[in-house]
């Protein structure tokens, strides 16, 4: 025997041993340890697998608790996909920044060589009321930045209805802002009555005009004089 190893105790009425062995059902502890060496009746089983059932229903609903909470944050995800413009940065521009933008883009050259001035007014017209279109936002910004309505050549090619009415509401939509404004007064597209009528919308705006060039041919320079308007020309060039 090794000397490290001590003896077993024996019993000496029959010589069996009688050294308890150190019994482990699992690495820890077992909770039963008081039963397993003595021959006492363990507890009915019963509340046990009670017991464990609970924890088993306990799961179950954690998982699928667990299966509805990611089933919602797919449903969450494919909305925020769907909807990732409304993320854009652009719009939390400001408006102000935005109209600058805008000014910008109605300021492109026209394509027809003929309009020599940058700006027809059919054309910053259409292309504000497109941008006017695309949100609620956008379509506040144009209507209350006058300065976009206030830069424009008074042409109609193209345009079926009245110039007058387009005019009058591009002047009503620019306010009080600067004018920079150019009209030609020569014999096309619309007669002589409607060419003086367009005169006298844009004679009461002569105070704020900025920039102007007013063209007119012999045939139409007596509208010019017509109008009364010859005071006004220290204020604002005119061309003939």
């Amino acid at each position: 025997m090794h000397g490290s190893e001590s003896p077993m105790s024996r019993c000496p009425q029959c010589g069996f041993g009688t050294t308890i062995p150190r019994t482990r059902l699992t690495d820890t502890p077992s909770p039963f340890q008081h039963l397993i060496s003595v021959n006492a009746a363990a507890s009915d089983v019963d509340p046990i697998h009670h017991y464990l059932q609970g924890v088993h229903d306990e799961i179950q609903h954690i998982e699928l608790v667990l299966k509805e909470v990611r089933e919602e944050k797919i449903r969450l995800q494919n909305i925020a996909d769907s909807h990732a413009a409304l993320m854009s940065a652009f719009r939390k521009f400001p408006s102000e920044v935005l109209a600058e933008v805008f000014r910008y883009s109605i300021d492109i050259p026209s394509m027809d060589e003929q309009n020599k001035w940058v700006g027809d007014m059919t054309r910053v017209y259409t292309a504000l009321c497109t941008l006017g279109g695309v949100c609620r936002h956008w379509r506040t910004t144009v209507l209350l930045t006058p300065f976009l309505w206030a830069r424009f050549n008074v042409g109609w090619s193209g345009w079926k209805k009245s110039p007058v009415l387009l005019l009058k509401t591009m002047l009503d939509r620019s306010r009080e802002a600067d004018l920079s404004i150019g009209c030609a007064f020569i014999a096309s597209g619309i007669d002589k009555q409607e060419r003086r009528t367009l005169l006298e919308c844009l004679v009461p705006t002569s105070y704020r005009w900025k920039h102007v060039l007013l063209l007119f041919d012999e045939d139409n320079v007596d509208i010019w004089a017509d109008s009364g308007s010859s005071s006004i020309v220290g204020a604002a060039g005119a061309s003939f």
